[in-house]
């Protein structure tokens, strides 16, 4: 049985005193360096508000190696300086936005994103975000949880 993939409009996502990183990193790197991420605001007494997002600004072949642009986020207590590769952001905010929950195996989000580019192309709508992956339960997994994931992809609100 294939899974229907809903898709909302007019959504949007908003988080205040956001911590984030972003780096080109290969796959296997990238749990290693989400880890060493939190443990830093861990050392700087940051508490984290809400779960994890993850957008991907690039992609890119170095030798054989599949090589992403990624920046991870996260709402934190308060604000801070943070040092390079951290940066902190007073706001994320994404408004008029294309939303759709997937329920499972991270695996098979390009389904998913494949999808809203056709949605996007069917109603003439125009990308002017990368997709946001909200990892909903990400603090839940290792319980055995299915991932839960919103993702969130803001369209032009113009007609043209």
């Amino acid at each position: 049985m294939e899974n229907v993939i809903t898709i909302e409009t007019g959504k949007s996502l908003s988080y205040k005193k956001v911590a984030s990183f972003r780096k080109k990193m290969q796959l296997s790197e990238m749990n290693e360096q989400v880890l060493m991420f939190i443990d830093k605001l861990k050392d700087l007494g940051l508490t984290k508000l809400g779960p994890m997002l993850s957008t991907t600004h690039g992609m890119e072949i170095v030798g054989q190696e599949q090589v992403l642009d990624i920046e991870y986020l996260v709402a934190i207590d308060r604000e801070v300086n943070l040092e390079e590769p951290y940066v902190y952001k007073p706001e994320l905010k994404l408004v008029n936005a294309l939303y759709v929950r997937h329920i499972g195996n991270p695996h098979e989000l390009q389904d998913v994103y494949n999808h809203i580019v056709e949605f996007m192309k069917d109603n003439g709508l125009q990308q002017i975000s990368t997709i946001y992956n909200v990892n909903i339960n990400d603090d839940r997994l290792q319980f055995g949880e299915e991932p839960i994931i919103d993702i969130y992809l803001s369209i032009n609100p113009n007609s043209f």
